[in-house]
């Protein structure tokens, strides 16, 4: 993070008195001698630096400001809109870092960023101003364009609005003892602020190639299943393969046996018969006869 100017010393030590009071008790409930005690200057003093209260306000703001854009925007990645890794990191990067400038100097970013400016700021300090959110907005907006297609998706300003304003809620409800806002919890909200902006196309594509995960996964176990039921089904017919033959040999052993039990009846018979043919038929062999003498 970048540090403060080096600048004069008592205008340093005005700045950040002012500063401090600012943050506490806003512009218009702080009056220019407060500034000076709290700077143990005198309001004398504080004058010869700054002619007026709101000229005072206005180099606190740029101070402050600047030291903002410098942690924000000094070697931020680039985006890709079109790579969602990129862009994630994009914002993440950007995320951790005003939360790095919340967390180290909470007294500029309470007077920053709680705080209506608008009625006191001078043409340099809405330019500063602009310097720090243009390149936020264009970037921003290059990441909402790759969400055209989507009826839920937010416009840049708009969805700037909703981050900067989800991040200040959760540092103002820490600052007032509602939560606790260490590392994790704020990388968590970070996430799902990514969440709510991030390219709707991308993330639809995702669900499909998800759907498409899920549509193969089922094929594979309705394929797995019907392999176990084909080799189920195998196993039966094999087994009925081996039942049928079983059945076939044992009726063509039957009948093969009949057949030989019929042969042997036959036959039994046949010799039968031809025992009582041959017995009846047998020729009784002529005696010779006598010759005469």
């Amino acid at each position: 993070m970048r540090g403060r100017p080096r600048v004069d010393d008592k205008r340093r030590l005005i700045l950040d008195a002012a500063l401090r009071v600012f943050a506490e008790r806003g512009y218009h409930g702080t009056a220019v001698p407060e500034v000076a005690h709290a700077a143990r200057v005198s309001t004398g003093t504080l004058y010869h630096y700054f002619e007026s209260k709101e000229l005072l306000v206005n180099e606190v703001y740029r101070d402050a400001k600047t030291r903002l854009r410098g942690t924000l925007l000094h070697e931020l990645p680039k985006l890709d809109p079109y790579q969602m890794d990129q862009g994630r990191a994009w914002f993440t990067a950007l995320w951790n870092r005003l939360g790095a400038f919340a967390q180290a100097e909470p007294d500029a970013f309470r007077f920053l960023e709680m705080q209506d400016h608008t009625p006191y700021l001078d043409n340099a300090s809405k330019q500063l101003e602009l310097s720090v959110l243009a390149p936020l907005w264009l970037e921003g907006k290059r990441l909402t364009d790759r969400a055209a297609g989507s009826m839920d998706a937010p416009p840049v300003d708009v969805a700037i609005a909703l981050l900067w304003g989800a991040f200040v809620g959760l540092i103002k409800a820490s600052r007032l003892g509602y939560l606790t806002l260490d590392d994790r919890s704020l990388a968590r909200a970070g996430a799902a602020c990514w969440r709510m902006i991030a390219p709707q196309l991308p993330r639809a594509a995702s669900e499909r190639e998800n759907a498409v995960r899920k549509s193969k996964t089922a094929a594979d176990h309705r394929a797995g299943d019907a392999r176990a039921a084909d080799a189920g089904a195998g196993d039966d017919r094999a087994a009925n393969g081996r039942e049928a033959a079983a059945r076939v040999a044992r009726a063509a052993g039957a009948r093969v046996a009949a057949a030989d039990a019929g042969a042997d009846d036959e036959r039994a018979a046949d010799a039968r018969v031809a025992a009582r043919t041959g017995h009846a038929s047998k020729k009784v062999p002529r005696s010779p006869r006598t010759r005469k003498g």
